[in-house]
């Protein structure tokens, strides 16, 4: 557990760095209240000694972010702020809570005026998922590991001078205090579409208010797979900024660190879609109408790539506006007893139309050929890929799934992080001036960044492998470098 700020009593509020979460020692302030306020009032001080911990260091911002993924302390805040709903220490704490949730998505927030200031382009992250994110603690550190970094290439576009560093900190620096993670980082944009039956993420979580307002009944197999992909892609596209298009499941979890994947999909030209001519492209699903009358299409557009993919902008607008193939695959794409072919059809449309569609435009040499955004274990033979035990969540497996045979990920990595900055940082022309191109690709186009099925039982086992500094993997942050001051040592909450 990391070591948290807390209340000593009376008025005088200093840090002391301890081991865990636990109620304040009786002191003559303490003493005056109820034990559920003073727990409270504890809190209220942990937000603000961490701001001023953030105004002197960048962990700062990953301290708040591990104490939001701790189970043991979000269990206790709850009990407790249930229990002390009407006093004063409550109130104030679930205001200084909602008030930075509020500032962290609000139209004026930090995301949206770094976007405003630098005009640099985002990586929208479409989950198509049955309902929970199970590996939400994972994400969390994930996203938070990107707080406040923007690239190279916004202090570039102005001369990397003193006032290009000023400016880019004033409208980027990240705010230690924000529940979002994903507001407080400036390299991805998330969507989120869940099934119809499915409630709702809970105000806390990192996904609230990331829904999409469609909600289709979308099953294994189903055209409705392709419905609710084109719904992520349409409510990605309404983002200019948006300018890379990923599609992921509740399961996959990252191989990489933020910096190494956005960097690597913005710098690709090509979709990570295989619209090209292939051996296997699985031809005995093509039913025999689909190419009769209108609308249809030529068996030799027939193409086959994996569900999951990256488009560049053009390529997702595309693949939204086709009415054609569509129209095709919904009246002869299925897996059922078909009278035509007096037999079992077997046709998926989410692993033919959109790869169809980019043949058709003529578009099928910007694909990279492979379409390998997320590595999966198909050993085990059968229609569907290996979904992982619990047990099997480790360094050793994450590591196999990079293909470490083909993608140099110690290398990328080291690079990835010289082409990017912490708003805020003293003026330094030494990363503008070095020779690294922002149009840099730091592995080849199919090195796969994530990887599934990592299903909800392995979550625990997912968070612990990625916030582990022993791994080596370097995904997320490494929280056991944070800083701490010596026992007695007292932190200047007024000092930036």
């Amino acid at each position: 557990m990391l070591d948290v700020c807390q209340l000593t009593g009376g008025t005088k509020r200093v840090c002391r760095w301890r081991r865990g979460i636990r109620r304040p020692a009786t002191t003559a302030g303490a003493a005056r209240r109820s034990g559920e306020d003073a727990y409270l009032a504890q809190v209220s001080v942990l937000t603000r000694c961490a701001a001023a911990w953030a105004r002197r260091h960048l962990w700062g911002v990953l301290l708040v972010t591990a104490l939001l993924v701790s189970a043991g302390m979000y269990a206790g805040n709850i009990a407790v702020l249930r229990r002390a709903a009407g006093g004063e220490a409550g109130r104030q704490a679930r205001a200084a809570i909602a008030s930075a949730a509020l500032e962290a998505v609000a139209p004026g927030s930090v995301q949206a005026r770094c976007a405003a200031a630098t005009g640099v382009p985002k990586v929208a992250l479409l989950l198509l998922t049955r309902g929970a994110l199970p590996h939400e603690g994972a994400w969390r550190l994930w996203f938070a590991a990107a707080a406040g970094e923007v690239p190279l290439a916004a202090l570039r576009a102005g001369g990397c001078s003193a006032k290009a560093f000023a400016d880019v900190a004033a409208a980027c620096s990240a705010n230690a205090l924000a529940a979002d993670a994903i507001g407080n980082q400036h390299m991805f944009s998330v969507y989120v579409h869940t099934p119809p039956d499915f409630a709702g993420f809970p105000p806390n979580s990192l996904f609230h208010g990331r829904e999409i307002s469609a909600h289709i009944n979308a099953t294994w197999g189903d055209h409705a797979l392709v419905d609710a992909a084109k719904a992520l892609v349409k409510a990605a596209l309404a983002e200019p900024a948006n300018q890379k298009l990923a599609l992921l499941s509740e399961s996959d979890v990252p191989l990489y660190p933020p910096a190494l994947v956005y960097q690597q999909l913005i710098s690709e030209p090509r979709s990570r879609v295989n619209a090209c001519l292939q051996d296997d492209m699985s031809e005995w699903r093509r039913h025999p109408a689909m190419s009769r009358g209108w609308p249809s299409f030529s068996p030799r557009a027939w193409r086959k790539s994996s569900q999951w993919f990256a488009l560049t902008h053009l390529h997702a607008q595309l693949f939204l506006d086709d009415t054609v193939v569509d129209a095709v695959f919904r009246r002869h794409c299925y897996d059922r007893w078909d009278d035509e072919l007096a037999g079992l059809y077997n046709c998926y449309s989410d692993e033919h139309q959109l790869a169809i569609v980019l043949a058709l435009a003529g578009r099928q040499d910007e694909t990279d050929c492979t379409g390998r955004l997320s590595n999966v274990d198909w050993t085990p033979g059968g229609p569907h890929p290996k979904t992982f035990l619990p047990s099997e969540v480790t360094a050793a497996r994450l590591r196999e799934l990079r293909l470490p045979e083909q993608c140099d990920a110690a290398a990328a990595v080291t690079l990835a992080e010289r082409l990017f900055v912490l708003a805020g940082a003293p003026a330094d022309r030494r990363p503008c001036d070095a020779e690294i191109a922002w149009s840099l690709r730091l592995l080849p186009p199919d090195c796969p960044l994530f990887a599934r099925k990592f299903p909800a039982n392995t979550s625990s086992q997912i968070l612990s492998l990625l916030s582990d500094c022993s791994s080596g993997l370097g995904i997320v942050k490494c929280f056991d470098a944070v800083p701490r001051p010596r026992k007695n040592a007292r932190l200047n909450l007024h000092q930036r």
